[in-house]
């Protein structure tokens, strides 16, 4: 909700299988993904690769209730940010990926 009154246009996807048809159908500038997405521990490693081919420049924002989340499993997103996560955080980190410093 946040993200769309910022002026993002927000597409939903309830399982990792439906993310990575969406990213192999459409190009997105960001992608949030749960680093494990329903339950998947490889899910969002899983959005990352796949949003790194299929969209050029593609910003993969990750987040995670896993306070031990090691860095290996962290390694190659553009942000990471961990639950729980304020709206004006998220929106935030979605800014700072996309804005050029």
């Amino acid at each position: 909700m946040m993200l769309t009154h910022a002026g993002a246009t927000v597409v939903v996807s309830a399982s990792p299988e439906h993310v990575l048809a969406t990213l192999a159908a459409r190009v997105f500038a960001v992608v949030l993904t749960d680093l494990g997405f329903n339950g998947d521990a490889m899910a969002g490693r899983r959005v990352l690769d796949a949003a790194r081919q299929t969209s050029t420049g593609c910003k993969v924002i990750a987040v995670t209730g896993r306070k031990d989340a090691e860095d290996d499993d962290l390694k190659g997103f553009d942000r990471v940010l961990f639950k729980p996560v304020d709206p004006f955080d998220l929106v935030a980190a979605v800014v700072g990926v996309v804005t050029p410093d």
